[in-house]
């Protein structure tokens, strides 16, 4: 009977330490995967308005909501600094064409310690617009990519691309 609860004892001990083992491990890989996880402080929406006075010309707004800490840089940056923001449209020219360039909000300009020169950037948000004319009554895409790069006071983020899709109504 002795040597019974013995190793009844013995193996319950080993199946605590085992289930202790195993809840470990899984509890590390969560705090790994929880910091593997690269940041994403920038969430980007895309919208549009139409103008009652000339019908033909839309407003995109391409609108930036930037996380606490972070900042964007402009488009206008220098050549041995940040990535400066830029928009590339894929279908411009066949059922509208773009009037002007992208405008950017103002933002602050100051000495970036990162860069260590003078850069404007934008904190919290920006909303950029472009202004395009139509060519056609019918429905039509505006497509393309803005590419952008963000940094906090410790760390810069690679340059990242992201898609938009706009689907401006028949007129």
């Amino acid at each position: 009977l002795s040597l019974s609860s013995s190793n009844t004892l013995k193996t319950m001990k080993t199946i605590k330490k085992f289930t202790f083992v195993l809840l470990f491990i899984s509890g590390l890989q969560a705090v790994a995967q929880q910091q593997m996880k690269a940041p994403n402080p920038v969430r980007w929406s895309f919208t549009y308005e139409t103008s009652k006075e000339h019908p033909d010309e839309v407003l995109i707004h391409f609108t930036a909501t930037i996380e606490k800490d972070w900042h964007m840089y402009s488009q206008k940056t220098v050549t041995d600094g940040p990535v400066a923001t830029s928009f590339t449209f894929v279908n411009a020219g066949s059922a509208y064409k773009l009037t002007g360039t992208v405008n950017e909000p103002s933002g602050d300009t100051k000495i970036d310690p990162a860069f260590a020169t003078e850069l404007t950037s934008f904190s919290n948000s920006a909303d950029f617009t472009q202004r395009i004319t139509r060519k056609s009554k019918g429905v039509f895409l505006v497509e393309g990519d803005v590419e952008f790069m963000c940094c906090n006071n410790m760390q810069c983020l690679p340059p990242k691309k992201v898609h938009f899709n706009i689907e401006i109504p028949a007129q």
